[in-house]
């Protein structure tokens, strides 16, 4: 056939790859744990989106947060809970799009689920300085960096796995 043996239809060509080294491929493994956080946390980001929306919309909650005059109210609390609600969608978003390539299996993917690991303790880190700053957020006796850490870890373990595994080499060739 003229069409097999032409030079621009190499078995290389994007798209037709084969997996690079033998061993392990698939999602399975290791890879189990990413996926699970990638079917998670979208999810998480978007209910924790509308569970805020939810309470600010309640009845004088707004006035009671943003008025100087209210007890409790500190000038950076209406600015932080804009910066939550625009992390959530812009998480979720994030989420998404990592997601898609991730069970599509795109050669983008590991790449895709890296940016959404560091966007999530990036965007946490943030608001747990923010967050921070509030007398409030530490007379509850909660702790604003609690969050973070398990991010951190996902992160310290997560990032080298995506990046130096064969399972992911053979897994993400689309």
């Amino acid at each position: 056939m003229l069409l097999s043996s032409s030079s621009s239809f190499p078995p290389s060509a994007p798209g037709h790859s084969v997996a690079s080294e033998p061993g392990p491929e698939g999602l399975a493994g290791w890879l189990l744990l990413p996926a699970l956080a990638l079917l998670a946390a979208p999810l998480y980001l978007l209910a924790d989106v509308a569970r805020t929306v939810h309470q600010l919309l309640q009845p004088g909650a707004w006035a009671q947060l943003a008025s100087p005059d209210a007890a409790g109210y500190h000038p950076l609390l209406p600015s932080l809970l804009h910066f939550e609600i625009l992390a959530g969608l812009v998480g979720f978003v994030v989420g998404v799009w990592a997601a898609a390539a991730f069970f599509r299996r795109r050669a983008s993917a590991p790449g895709r689920v890296i940016a959404f690991f560091g966007l999530a303790l990036g965007l946490q880190a943030i608001g747990a300085l923010w967050a921070g700053q509030l007398p409030v957020a530490w007379d509850a006796g909660t702790n604003p960096w609690r969050a973070a850490v398990p991010l951190a870890v996902l992160c310290a373990v997560g990032v080298p796995y995506l990046l130096a595994s064969r399972r992911v080499a053979n897994t993400f060739t689309r």
